[in-house]
């Protein structure tokens, strides 16, 4: 289960709950990520990361937790909308 506490935070994260451990790992801090999507493998999630007034689609690796830039706005330019 992929899930964001409150979507127009400045300090929104990623947390990654486990429904047979019953336990939360946090994916981000200060990331100001939203609008997570699980790749079809499972092993990474695809989220928007806002940026000073730009919008970045990104890419977490659920077992590294490395995260890399996949695509980056102009500034007000938005891959999506709330």
């Amino acid at each position: 289960k992929v899930d964001t506490l409150d979507r127009f935070s400045d300090s929104s994260d990623l947390w990654l709950y486990d429904l047979n451990t019953k336990k939360n790992q946090q994916l981000t801090t200060g990331q100001r990520a939203r609008e997570p999507h699980f790749s079809p493998s499972g092993k990474s999630i695809v989220f928007v990361q806002l940026d000073a007034g730009k919008s970045n689609i990104s890419v977490i690796d659920l077992e590294t937790k490395e995260i890399k830039n996949l695509w980056s706005g102009s500034f007000g330019e938005n891959p999506s909308q709330p």
